[in-house]
């Protein structure tokens, strides 16, 4: 059977983060999901949406004909980005009465590090998974000498795989990009964060930037791995750790960004290129940062954005103002701290509407303008949390939607079914994944896929291999490598 579509949806979680993608076949309408893949799954304050969405987690695995989540990738160790694959395995169990079949899973940081409680999450997966993977110290998949994918995360096992998951950089440890020194992993919040998977999700020559709790520092060594190349088409980007300013611009919360830190964003906004981006967070640690998300909208499109049905022409968004804003042209400021407002920028929270909005912004500039107005009188109910859902299908269509809560459904949905534009950046020639800024030239797909990687044999187990580093106690470490 050949890939009719990918639904890839941003899942409101609370704090924390999931993103979970279904790979359809073209069978009869809607087509059988015969691939599964879910990169994080936690959360430290869950949302009244929360369980329900895990739920349809459990609920798409049940479906399949071969029940299987064929790829699990915790980006780090952080509770709100793993305490809720337990609860996965438990609601599809329910469900099934049987064990969950998870083909490989990929995780950064040290295995300990995923204990909680006296509980380890990884440990616990052994029963359900064979095959585990974390990468070498500052790893990436890409290599700028050869604007290639030398290897893969994963990929459809199709005679021409289609679907395919790469990894920018992983298990960052050193400070400096390509100096490595160290040895082992930090313990401080942002070293435990800086490891975090940093992957790409590409359907064709399009694709999903995962980033986990990147930090500056991951961002710069994504920066190195790259060397000036981009992604041409990237529908959408996660902004790392929920839109978090401290670790994005490696700065505490009483300091100014130096240039430094800002540059480091802006050149990885360059490398991923997104059109579209998702912040999951819910009102905790100050995320989502204005400050930090605005560096990442210079390059988003504009010719098409999705619409709530309630509103005239925008959508809500909810964001920790921390940057001066005046109202309109007055003199006026906007209070710091959590504001929802309306936007018809392509900028997408998990964490929708809390108040009604006194204002929009455009994450441009420091200037606001008058709310978006309700469409009809006075103000409906409005739901408070947003999933975030991406369909591409072959033949390059792309579509968007937001809903209250998983399944999709015309029920859930509250914004209009909106294009994903995937324009070029002007001047590139030629089809593929990744573009040369250099040369304003694309590599051609045989290119960037033309080492195809081994598959792994179902049910095999794991290989136990030792790793020893001067200075660092003796460590297994689970890996098929």
């Amino acid at each position: 059977m050949a890939i009719k579509y990918i639904a890839t949806t941003v899942l409101d979680v609370g704090q924390g983060q999931s993103t979970f993608a279904c790979i359809y076949d073209d069978s009869a309408s809607p087509g059988k999901i015969i691939h599964t893949l879910l990169f994080d799954c936690g959360s430290d304050k869950k949302s009244p949406e929360t369980d329900n969405n895990i739920d349809y987690i459990a609920g798409r695995l049940a479906s399949m004909d071969t029940p299987t989540l064929d790829l699990l990738v915790f980006s780090h160790s952080d509770s709100d980005h793993i305490s809720l694959m337990y609860y996965v395995i438990e609601a599809y169990g329910k469900k099934t009465k049987t064990p969950l079949k998870i083909k490989s899973t990929w995780y950064a940081g040290d295995e300990d590090f995923y204990t909680k409680d006296g509980f380890n999450i990884l440990d616990y997966l052994a029963k359900y998974c064979k095959a585990f993977t974390t990468p070498d110290f500052s790893e990436s998949q890409f290599k700028k000498a050869t604007g290639e994918w030398a290897e893969l995360i994963w990929q459809d096992p199709a005679t021409t795989p289609t679907v395919k998951v790469g990894m920018l950089i992983g298990n960052v440890i050193d400070d400096k990009p390509g100096v490595l020194v160290k040895d082992s992993f930090g313990t401080a919040g942002e070293k435990k964060n800086r490891v975090s998977i940093v992957c790409a999700l590409m359907h064709d020559d399009r694709s999903f930037l995962i980033c986990g709790d990147a930090t500056n520092r991951t961002m710069a060594w994504v920066n190195h791995a790259f060397g000036g190349k981009s992604l041409s088409k990237t529908l959408m980007v996660t902004v790392p750790h929920h839109g978090s300013r401290g670790t994005g611009l490696d700065v505490s919360s009483t300091q100014v960004a130096n240039q430094k830190a800002i540059d480091v964003v802006k050149t990885f906004v360059k490398t991923a290129n997104a059109k579209t981006v998702t912040i999951s967070a819910f009102q905790k640690h100050d995320h989502p940062s204005l400050e930090m998300v605005n560096y990442f909208t210079p390059n988003l499109a504009t010719a098409q954005v999705v619409d709530d049905d309630r509103l005239k022409k925008s959508h809500f968004t909810l964001f920790n103002v921390d940057i001066s804003l005046k109202k309109g042209t007055s003199s006026a400021s906007i209070p710091q701290g959590y504001h929802t407002f309306t936007t018809d920028a392509n900028v997408y929270a998990t964490n929708y509407y809390d108040a009604k909005p006194t204002f929009s912004y455009q994450f441009t500039g420091k200037k606001t303008g008058a709310a978006d107005a309700f469409i009809g009188s006075g103000t409906p109910a409005i739901n408070q949390h947003a999933c975030w859902s991406f369909l591409t299908s072959a033949g390059a269509s792309n579509s968007m939607t937001g809903y209250q809560r998983m399944p999709r459904s015309t029920a859930n949905a509250f914004t209009d079914t909106g294009t994903v534009p995937q324009t070029l950046a002007e001047g590139v020639t030629g089809e593929g994944p990744i573009f040369d800024t250099a040369t304003r030239t694309q590599e051609s797909a045989e290119v960037i896929f033309g080492q195809r990687q081994p598959l792994l044999t179902p049910g095999e187990g794991p290989t136990l291999s030792t790793q020893v580093s001067i200075g660092r106690p003796l460590q297994r470490i689970r890996t098929f490598r």
